[in-house]
């Protein structure tokens, strides 16, 4: 029966390791996967706003190309005699850059257009009726449009300059025609800058209306990201993790286009990460499995070795019963019993962690918790929602204590103003030396004219008692309350700095509520 409980014990010990080992692969496997997703992540990130930057600039200085050179032909127009023959010459010339040319007068009646069958229902001798006309023709400047279905039914780009004569008249304009779907460098630009993986880009018009997409048929269709095209509408570039409206989510980097107000986009699917995850997960099971063996097998010397004095313990025990000597045995079983050696190796390690613990929590010279455990307090009551207010302090002109007796001594203050805060504070409220000389105090359930009255207490009593120093130190306060809006430690954090910067801003040795600070002023 002994030497059974004995092996028992042995398992038991394997097992706590066994567990503690796989719980640590675990651990390790976990963070090395989270940590190589949010390295993907920003990889993914950052390469698609870099290729929407790319494919921006690219795409800017073609349109400032395009718009250069109709600026030129506007001003030939405008100032010397020019004739269709020499239009058609033109368009030879750029036709990589524009499908069409056409020259319009300040009515909109087409004067000249190269090729002469491009336009279909639009022919020389012609007024152009369609809004883009008109608006060209009312602001009279360079324009690019955005894509839109023309008079002859053509889905378009439209570029435009005005033209006028030597004198300065307008004289109507000229213009050129990208087709969304035809032949021209624009066209073949954005289709050159599409990714290689599954990652695509796209473009897309002031109004979110895709302009070019690899899938032909999301051209001319909304973009179905708000957030994106919110911030291309608010002229911003970046780069965000989103979701469209099936739900599928992309690494998503975007550009804006301020010659033309266009935006660029180039996103990946979040997919994409599944197989190098996969794959980082293989490797570390196949690189770990060889330590976890070895690891096992030392488990089990080990606990053998844990398991075996007791076990002889034990048989000594039983053989001292029966030879009639229990007295003595007794006495070696008191002094050296199972059930006390494993008690008091789990007191050791209890006790060991919990110097740990306070090591990690608590300020090594006031023993108050620290700023880390501060930290981790607020935002959980935050997270739940808890009410409370928070006392933020600190020692006026404490440099000049450290200046005039000592840093000595003003460590023997920041110990006297803990003490003190340890006193004035009950068992629900918790201390903190926050940094230097600063502590903060955090009261649960306690609003903010509760918390001003515990605060002005505690200023006088400390007014009112003799430090280290050999006279009375004086604090400044600020407090703030939680409120129902806060989902972040940050800002009632912040709320109670200002109200202890107005305390220190106003005169010293006083406490100042932030929400009351307004009303003060």
């Amino acid at each position: 029966m002994f030497k059974q409980n004995g092996m028992k014990l042995r398992y038991v010990i394997s097992l706590l390791v066994l567990i503690v080992i796989l719980l640590t692969t675990f651990v390790n496997w976990y963070s090395s996967n989270l940590l190589f997703q949010e390295t993907l992540a920003e990889k993914y990130l950052n390469k698609n706003y870099e290729y929407a930057q790319k494919m921006s600039l690219d795409t800017s200085v073609l349109i400032d190309d395009m718009r250069i050179s109709l600026l030129n032909l506007a001003k030939t127009i405008g100032t010397e005699n020019f004739t269709q023959e020499d239009m058609d010459k033109w368009i030879r010339a750029n036709s990589s850059y524009f499908n069409s040319i056409f020259s319009a007068d300040d009515m909109g009646v087409v004067q000249m257009m190269s090729p002469l069958d491009a336009g279909k229902s639009i022919m020389i001798g012609m007024e152009i009726e369609d809004d883009m006309m008109k608006q060209f023709l009312k602001e009279k400047k360079p324009i690019v449009s955005n894509p839109y279905i023309s008079q002859a039914g053509n889905y378009l780009i439209l570029i435009s300059h005005p033209i006028f004569d030597e004198t300065g008249t307008y004289k109507g304009l000229v213009a050129g025609t990208v087709y969304i779907h035809g032949d021209n460098s624009l066209m073949r630009l954005l289709a050159k800058h599409d990714l290689l993986d599954d990652s695509s880009s796209f473009v897309v018009d002031q109004n979110g209306m895709i302009i070019f997409h690899k899938d032909p048929s999301k051209v001319n269709t909304q973009l179905d990201n708000q957030v994106i095209l919110n911030k291309l509408t608010n002229k911003k570039g970046g780069s965000i993790q989103s979701s469209d409206n099936a739900g599928n989510d992309y690494f998503t980097g975007y550009a804006y286009m301020p010659n033309t107000g266009w935006g660029i986009v180039s996103q990946t699917p979040v997919t994409i990460m599944n197989q190098p995850l996969k794959e980082l997960s293989i490797k570390m099971i196949v690189n770990s499995l060889p330590l976890l063996i070895i690891l096992l097998v030392l488990t089990v010397l080990v606990a053998n070795r844990i398991a075996s004095p007791l076990t002889r313990l034990a048989e000594f025990s039983r053989q001292s019963i029966t030879k009639g000597n229990t007295h003595e045995t007794t006495n070696k079983i008191h002094i050296k019993s199972k059930i006390t050696e494993v008690k008091q190796l789990y007191y050791d390690i209890q006790e060991h962690l919990q110097i740990l613990t306070d090591q990690n929590q608590k300020d090594g010279l006031t023993g108050l918790a620290n700023r880390r455990t501060f930290d981790s307090q607020i935002k959980e009551w935050v997270d739940h929602q808890i009410p409370f207010s928070l006392i933020m302090l600190d020692i006026d002109r404490f440099k000049k204590v450290n200046d005039t007796y000592g840093h000595l001594v003003g460590d023997d203050v920041l110990k006297f103003l803990a003490k003190l805060l340890q006193e004035s504070c009950r068992t629900n409220d918790r201390c903190f030396r926050y940094g230097g000389e600063e502590f903060i105090i955090l009261l649960k359930n306690i609003d903010a004219n509760q918390a001003y009255d515990i605060a002005e207490r505690l200023r006088i009593k400390i007014e009112q008692t003799v430090s280290p120093t050999g006279e009375p130190i004086n604090i400044s306060l600020g407090i703030t309350s939680f409120k129902e809006n806060d989902i972040h430690p940050t800002p009632i954090i912040e709320r109670a700095d200002t109200a202890l910067y107005h305390s220190k801003e106003t005169g010293r040795n006083k406490t100042t509520v932030y929400e009351q600070i307004k009303s003060l002023k």
